[in-house]
């Protein structure tokens, strides 16, 4: 029997969302509902920033509050969680193998794996036969079987998972004069030329990325729905975000066919449902990575009251209160590596520079598809850029912040 007045948690996180595919964000193409129910009740992060594409060191920085950088320093194996003292158990809820959770399973007081009872062969015939509807099936009956548990981590593939939605749901987006939508059910994952290859395989892309955000939405409602009909969102914390977004073709990149820090890979949603609704609708600004999930969740149990507290009051993290960005004190640093390349990236309000084999500048945010490189034309803010990255790497391995202090005008605010 679950108890009123028992605190909880439930993380969400779902591999491959693209935040322009989402109502809350933007979208109007086709409609997310309970997407939007969703961000309607919660603190919305329009520029949430992964800062690892890895899977077990994303994991590792949000448990441990850590940044990648210094997760991977010489010598830097162990840290301390930073998530706090908890009442009851704390679940992790995957459908991946345990080979892949097998590094942060001692994190969780259990792991749970899901969705593993059948293998799939192509498109489903019904909904309740899809990948993404079994996983959230066992994972809302494990949560209402073990109501004792405070946090309940559900850590789902999504769209690196298999794209098996009904075949109906890709054409419910389509335009008559379309090409017929694709019938492939397992993940994209390819080099796109955009001068030699067709752009309707692009646009084929999107419908079944469509058709499985369909599909997504609805698994979404029926835990929300699964939630409040058993009175559990008074004293539970409700964090949705993505481990990494989904190319579909920008940059020449679909899937995961080779690493990139452009923002079709690392700009990702995220929303923070606070207990009783008290910061609903509200949209943040401020440029932040997942591991404000960490800083919600400790909030959220650190509380001295039982009721829910509205987080303004309880003077949180500045990321939750403040709606307009302090840019000069605000950058996010990104890293990704291949079998031949390392990349970085750093991003302010104002530009983003990627380096690697080709080094790219974008102004931010009017560049937000990253079409318009400007390396070439602004070298003096790409070398500026680049020198904030080095110092801030080096900062990040000696566990201190990234920045040293406030970011200069210009790459704070951009040229005039």
């Amino acid at each position: 029997m679950y108890q009123s007045d028992h605190k909880s948690a439930i993380i969400l996180n779902i591999a491959g969302l693209r935040p322009g595919m989402l109502g809350p964000f933007g979208n109007t193409w086709f409609e997310t509902p309970n997407f939007n129910r969703l961000a309607a009740d919660s603190i919305l992060y329009q520029q949430c920033v992964v800062e690892t594409l890895g899977y077990e060191l994303g994991y590792r920085s949000i448990l441990t509050g850590q940044h990648p950088v210094t997760l991977r320093a010489e010598g830097q194996t162990e840290f301390d969680l930073s998530l706090p003292e908890l009442l009851g158990d704390s679940i992790f809820i995957t459908d991946r193998s345990s080979r892949t959770v097998a590094a942060i399973a001692d994190s969780f007081d259990r792991v749970i794996q899901v969705g593993g009872s059948s293998t799939p062969s192509g498109l489903a015939e019904s909904v309740e036969e899809t990948t993404l509807a079994r996983f959230f099936a066992e994972s809302i009956d494990w949560i209402g079987n073990q109501p004792k548990a405070s946090l309940y981590w559900l850590d789902c593939q999504g769209m690196f998972g298999n794209w098996d939605a009904p075949y109906e749901f890709r054409n419910r987006n389509a335009d008559p004069d379309d090409p017929e939508s694709p019938g492939f059910w397992q993940p994209p994952c390819f080099f796109f030329n955009a001068t030699t290859d067709d752009p309707d395989l692009l646009l084929g892309l999107q419908q079944a990325y469509s058709g499985q955000m369909v599909l997504l939405d609805q698994c979404l409602g029926i835990l929300l729905e699964e939630l409040e009909r058993k009175n559990r969102l008074d004293q539970t914390l409700v964090c949705l975000y993505s481990s990494a977004s989904y190319p579909l073709g920008e940059h020449g990149v679909v899937g995961s066919y080779q690493p990139t820090l452009n923002s079709e890979a690392i700009h990702v949603p995220l929303m923070i449902r606070w207990p009783g609704k008290k910061t609903a609708g509200v949209r943040n600004q401020n440029l932040v990575s997942p591991r404000m999930v960490t800083d919600a969740i400790r909030a959220w149990f650190d509380s001295e009251s039982s009721a829910a507290p509205v987080p303004l009051e309880f003077k949180l993290h500045r990321e939750f209160t403040n709606l307009i960005p302090n840019k000069p004190a605000q950058a996010v640093f990104s890293i990704g590596e291949s079998s031949d390349e390392l990349l970085e990236s750093m991003q302010t309000q104002a530009w983003k520079l990627i380096r690697g084999k080709e080094h790219q500048l974008y102004v931010r945010p009017d560049d937000i598809w990253e079409v318009n490189d400007v390396y070439s034309r602004c070298r003096d803010i790409a070398q500026s850029l680049g020198a904030l990255m080095d110092t801030g790497r080096q900062r990040l391995i000696e566990q201190q912040p990234l920045l040293k202090g406030m970011l200069a005008d210009v790459l704070a605010y951009g040229l005039e």
